[in-house]
């Protein structure tokens, strides 16, 4: 993919100049603010206008241009991901350097998400990897140790190790193994249905890890907690479409 540069010019009488790493889409011709389609393209062109409004030009790079390299001076550098670490050491020290986070942050949710249950689980259930994980910890291990609560990870799909094809009736499973070491379980939860790949986060064994997720399901392949989840993620979404 071809990344752009797009050179705005102030509205006035010009105070400096900002970098704006986050979406070029809205400056396209033909676009219309009030037809975006995700937030982000709406908050973009707001940025940008409310900079040019008090002064200053801005340049606007996607988020993921990996090649852009400034040849100006800049008096602001705002970035939204991954651009930060490459191109603040081209800015030049003197450069005022924003980091706008526009989505979530893994553990600062989910740490809030835990806080709002007015019962605590005893157990913490993730679509995700406990320490079948490159590193040995996974989402379901952070937030375990984070939280010090028992915790699994229940992940669609294998992200390491290696296994053997568990049969085909429900409650089949085999030991998936990673660097000789067995970080957990190829779960059959029902008959003649793709495995799950269940792993221990914290404070649980491997083969509890898999009793619990076995408990939990109720006729589907993932478990109740990770099939309503997504059941009440699907709804809130076409919601939003209408």
């Amino acid at each position: 993919m071809r990344h752009r540069t797009v050179s705005l010019p102030p509205s006035g009488e010009a105070v400096g100049r900002v970098l704006l790493s986050y979406i070029t889409a809205p400056f396209s011709p033909g676009f219309e603010a009030g037809s975006a389609n995700h937030s982000n393209l709406w908050e973009c062109s707001e940025i940008a206008r409310i900079l040019r409004g008090m002064g200053y030009a801005v340049d606007v790079i996607d988020w993921d241009d990996a090649d852009f390299v400034p040849k100006r001076r800049y008096d602001i550098f705002i970035d939204i991901h991954g651009n930060m670490e490459r191109l603040a050491p081209l800015v030049g020290e003197e450069c005022l350097k924003v980091v706008h986070v526009t989505g979530s942050h893994w553990l600062h949710q989910n740490r809030a998400e835990y806080e709002r249950l007015s019962g605590k689980p005893d157990l913490l259930m993730f679509d995700g990897q406990g320490i079948a994980h490159p590193s040995g910890l996974g989402l379901a291990s952070h937030l375990g140790v984070l939280l010090d609560k028992a915790s699994l990870g229940c992940a669609k799909s294998r992200l390491v190790g290696e296994f053997k094809e568990p049969k085909q009736k429900r409650g089949a499973m085999r030991t998936l193994s990673f660097e000789r070491r067995k970080v957990g379980v190829v779960l059959r939860t029902r008959d003649n249905t793709k495995p799950v790949f269940v792993s221990p986060g914290h404070r649980i064994t491997v083969e509890t890890a898999a009793a619990r997720v076995l408990g939990a399901t109720k006729g589907y392949r993932i478990p109740e907690p990770t099939r309503l989840a997504d059941v009440e993620a699907e709804r809130a979404k076409r919601e939003r479409r209408r």
